[in-house]
């Protein structure tokens, strides 16, 4: 009688998928973690001045899983309550209707930047090769760290499959 090898095999190749499955996406989603947080802290440099508030505003969500495959999504962006609370407490006769999505319009339009964003400019080039004082600057925060972010977690995988396959 044949000996039932594929079945143990089988059973040992699930299970060692499972463990490599949960530790990819515990490394994973603290780097994806660490990503988002990278993004937002590119994005408040690449942001104009205007009293800082735009720039006070950045936040990064909490992931949350959705879509066909249920993966993580992490949202950077400028939260609009955070930016109407600080905006009516740095301003004088705030009218949160009257610059409703002044946020939107500063990322969006093509403007010159002020003196003030000028100067941070400067500075802030300094701080990271990847910043830049203007407008679409969240668009250009994920984009000028997409690679670097795709890079790191392409090691993260070779070197967990690598360590599991000892």
């Amino acid at each position: 009688m044949a000996r039932r090898v594929g079945a143990v095999f089988t059973s040992n190749v699930r299970l060692k998928l499972k463990r490599l499955e949960g530790d990819m996406q515990k490394h994973l989603l603290d780097h994806m973690i660490k990503s988002a947080e990278d993004v937002a802290e590119l994005a408040r440099l690449n942001v104009p001045v205007d009293t800082f508030t735009v720039e006070d505003s950045i936040i990064v969500e909490k992931p949350r899983r959705d879509g066909i495959n249920f993966a993580y999504t992490f949202t950077v962006g400028v939260n609009t309550n955070k930016f109407n609370s600080i905006a009516s407490q740095r301003k004088r006769n705030w009218n949160a209707n009257k610059f409703a999505y002044f946020d939107v319009w500063l990322h969006e339009s093509t403007y010159s930047l002020g003196e003030r964003s000028i100067a941070k400019n400067l500075r802030v080039q300094s701080e990271s090769p990847y910043a830049r004082v203007g407008n679409k600057f969240l668009t250009r925060a994920s984009e000028s760290l997409d690679d670097d972010i795709n890079r790191a977690a392409s090691t993260i995988v070779k070197n967990i499959a690598r360590r599991h396959n000892r």
